[in-house]
This record gives C-alpha cells, sequence and structure tokens, in this order.
C-alpha cells in the first residue's frame, strides 16, 4: 500500500497500528522501528538498504494503518482501517454529521486553523436540514410564527460559526479568507461553493 509523503520531520510518532508503540516517521514513510510509547529519548538510524531493518522492540510486523493525533474537541479517535493520514494534520477527524456539529460549535468564532470538507458539508448539510424543517414548520395555522421566530434566532446565531467554518475550509483549499467577500458579487456564491468543494492543499 503507498501512501502519499507528508512534511513531518523525521521522528517518534504514535504507531499508526495502535497499541502502547511509537513507530520512527523518516519524513518519507513509516518505518519498522517500534518502541515502547514511554522509552527514553533516542534516535532510530535505519540499516544501509542491503541489511535488513530491525524493530528496536521485537514484535510482529503490523500494516500502517491511518492515524490521528490527539486533536481536542473529543475527536481523538483513529482514523478508519485503510485512511492514512499525516501526522502533521491538525484537523479534526470527523466521522458524521454529529461530529462536525460538535466540532464547529466548539470552535464557535475561532477563524484558525483548518476545516475539512466533510466538516464543512456536514454543517451545511445541518443547516439545510434546519431551513427545510422551519419552512414546513411555517405551513402550520398559529405554530408558523413561533418557527419563524425561532428560524430567525437560529439565523443569528449560525451566522458567526458560519463564516468562521467558511473560513477554515478555504484556508484548507488553499485560499485566503478574503475570498468570502465574493458572496457579494454576482454568481460568487457558486464560486464559493465549488472553492469550500475542493479537496486540501496540504498532507
Amino acid at each position: 500500500m503507498s501512501y502519499q509523503q507528508s512534511s513531518a520531520t523525521p521522528g517518534w510518532y504514535p504507531d499508526p497500528a495502535g497499541g502502547a508503540f511509537e513507530r520512527w516517521w523518516d519524513g518519507a514513510q513509516w518505518t519498522a522501528g517500534t518502541r515502547a510509547r514511554n522509552a527514553a529519548p533516542t534516535t532510530y538510524t535505519p540499516p544501509p538498504a542491503s541489511v535488513g531493518v530491525v524493530a528496536l522492540v521485537p514484535r510482529p510486523q503490523t500494516p500502517a494503518y491511518g492515524v490521528t493525533p490527539p486533536l481536542g474537541y473529543g475527536l481523538a479517535a483513529p482514523a478508519p482501517i485503510g485512511v492514512w493520514r499525516s501526522p502533521v494534520d491538525s484537523r479534526p477527524y470527523v466521522r458524521g454529521m454529529g461530529d462536525a456539529i460538535k466540532v464547529v460549535l466548539v470552535k464557535y468564532a475561532s477563524f484558525d486553523g483548518r476545516a475539512s470538507r466533510s466538516e464543512y458539508w456536514y454543517w451545511t448539510l445541518f443547516n439545510a436540514i434546519i431551513a427545510v424543517a422551519c419552512l414546513v414548520g411555517l405551513l402550520i395555522p398559529v405554530l408558523g410564527i413561533v418557527v419563524y421566530l425561532a428560524l430567525i434566532a437560529w439565523s443569528l446565531g449560525v451566522l458567526v460559526p458560519n463564516i468562521a467554518v467558511l473560513v477554515r475550509r478555504l484556508r484548507d483549499a488553499g485560499f485566503a479568507w478574503p475570498w468570502i467577500f465574493l458572496s457579494f458579487a454576482p454568481g460568487g456564491s457558486i464560486a464559493l461553493i465549488v472553492m469550500a468543494a475542493l479537496p486540501s492543499k496540504y498532507p
């Protein structure tokens, strides 16, 4: 299995296969060198190409699965098997709409960092569901007034996190935050949708 290269500096990182071990990242790929997680500081020197690589801590060779470093916001679970993530990828791993809602609300007014496509689009889908539900509620007599007021309150309440997650998504896609002002130009909203759908420009 081949993996994309990372800009992470060589060093010890949590073993992608899990467990109480750390594995040596040589700057381009995982090596067979491992050590106990709380071992004394040391370095790992790969042997010449003609010599077989020997692990510092003997253990069965395991495949290099995806690994997600502690990310905060209660989303430190490892990536699914077969999904590789760079050791320098600090974006919260969003597994579904629930994770996206939690991350966006916790980072309510945070314009720093980056947001993955799953984080942005699951949050956008959640807002769309709320909007459709409110539109249906507006058709109900008497209840429509309450729903209308609730929709206004919701729109004002999520204004800041909506802008913040868009700024983080644009940064992750390789664009500077002033691009959000495209929304005021004719057809600019369509351009922002396309930009927000682009993959990350970082490892």
